[in-house]
């Protein structure tokens, strides 16, 4: 009789332990229902971590209530273009119609010691976005007057006119220059 006893008592107790996981599940699921996924996440997390197993339902609830959340961030011209090259120190200058691509720059003064100089295209396309992108002066354009020269156009932001270079070698430190990204 007592081991009847025991058995019955191990029996109730297992299934009253149960009992308590599938709380985690009826919590997780009425934190969804309310949009709190952050909630129901953590709720979930405690059941699976108890029960060592999943709720495929459960899952896709909550993958879809984090998408529902997410917000694509937009950009204008001018904002810091970390978050779409992933390196400080470029300003969005040019986007497509998506504002989603375009080209970031990064202005340096004098001198230029890596990446690439803006087509005069793109000198083109910052010319009207000038004043909020700070732009003034002459700055050296990647496209040459000549193939079997070095000499190059650059693009002056006070007039919008594009103008003929002679490099004579120590170009760079004549006219300012800036680092291009395209995205």
């Amino acid at each position: 009789m007592k081991s009847v006893l025991i058995i019955l008592f191990m029996a109730l107790g297992l299934f009253c332990y149960a009992q308590d996981y599938s709380e985690y599940l009826n919590k997780a699921n009425e934190q969804l229902k309310n949009g709190n996924c952050e909630k129901a996440q953590k709720y979930y997390n405690v059941y699976k971590q108890l029960t060592n197993t999943t709720y495929p339902i459960i899952e896709k609830g909550i993958k879809e209530c984090w998408d529902s959340k997410k917000v694509e961030k937009t950009y204008k011209i001018g904002d810091d273009a970390k978050d779409l090259i992933g390196i400080g120190g470029y300003r969005i200058a040019y986007l497509d119609a998506s504002g989603r691509h375009g080209f970031a720059i990064q202005v340096r003064g004098k001198t230029i010691s890596e990446g690439w100089s803006p087509s005069l295209d793109e000198l083109k396309l910052m010319y009207q976005y000038r004043y909020i992108l700070g732009l003034e002066g002459e700055y050296w354009s990647s496209d040459k007057t000549n193939k079997l020269t070095s000499d190059v156009y650059t693009f002056d932001f006070s007039t919008g006119k594009t103008h003929k270079r002679h490099s004579g070698g120590g170009f760079y430190l004549k006219r300012n220059a800036m680092l291009i990204m395209r995205f």
